[in-house]
């Protein structure tokens, strides 16, 4: 007798494991929705690796983006020193990424975690030696002595986003920008993770099935109204805000 295992293991994936949605195919937004597409994300193999702290860099891997974050905070913060362990990893990067160390700790440091943010969510900044660029720009506002304080974003301005968002060769990094102040506040130890939603351009085109009011746009001047948007619909449906990016990401990417 053929065995037809396969076809009641399927069924089994649309009673479990689906996605509910309304009659329309709108996905509902709901925990158990949002608390599946987590399961999705967390188990493709692009992604697992990011949130953590100890995955060093080994091979062709050049080390997560947490590990890298937890690096930056401490540099930035206290002005403290690599270990020799950190200072092995950070030159054998450079080397297999054939450029050249920046002159401090500080500044390779940066650069990795914006190449490590960069490579997790393919926004492309490497073209024309954008890294690079966002990383001065990065370091600038360091320097001037607002760079946490505007990353905390007390006075909901987004300004840490608008500047890093702003053209460098005619190209806008807006969708990096969010990414960056939000996977930073992700790894931060006493900044609120829900302080900035990633922008990307999926999650604006649906966004007013739940939101007729929004008018999608793809200009860092309107990041504000995306925000809003955003973290009203989350709100009204008890999910948090990053749950709610992932949720309408994956179902209508």
């Amino acid at each position: 007798m053929k065995n037809n295992n396969i076809i009641y293991e399927g069924s089994l994936v649309s009673k479990y494991f689906s996605f509910k949605c309304t009659c329309k195919g709108i996905v509902d937004i709901n925990p158990l929705n949002v608390a599946l597409a987590e399961s999705m994300i967390i188990h493709n193999s692009s992604y697992k690796k990011s949130t953590n702290t100890k995955a060093y860099p080994k091979g062709d891997y050049y080390g997560s983006s947490s590990y890298w974050a937890g690096l930056f905070f401490s540099l930035a913060a206290s002005k403290s020193k690599l270990t020799t362990f950190d200072a092995d990893n950070v030159n054998s990067v450079f080397e297999k990424m054939d450029i050249h160390l920046f002159k401090t700790d500080l500044e390779n440091i940066t650069y990795l975690l914006v190449s490590a943010i960069d490579r997790e969510n393919s926004t492309h900044l490497n073209a024309k030696n954008g890294r690079i660029e966002i990383t001065i720009k990065i370091i600038n506002i360091i320097k001037s002595g607002s760079f946490f304080i505007d990353l905390e974003n007390k006075k909901g301005t987004f300004s840490l986003v608008t500047e890093l968002s702003r053209k460098i060769n005619e190209r806008s990094n807006y969708a990096f920008a969010t990414k960056f102040c939000h996977y930073l506040c992700l790894y931060s130890k006493n900044i609120d993770s829900d302080t900035y939603v990633i922008f990307d351009s999926i999650t604006s085109d649906n966004l007013g099935k739940y939101d007729k009011l929004y008018r999608k746009s793809k200009d860092f001047n309107y990041y504000k109204n995306y925000y809003d948007s955003m973290k009203a619909l989350a709100t009204k449906n008890g999910v948090s805000l990053q749950g709610l990016d992932h949720l309408l990401w994956y179902y209508y990417k």
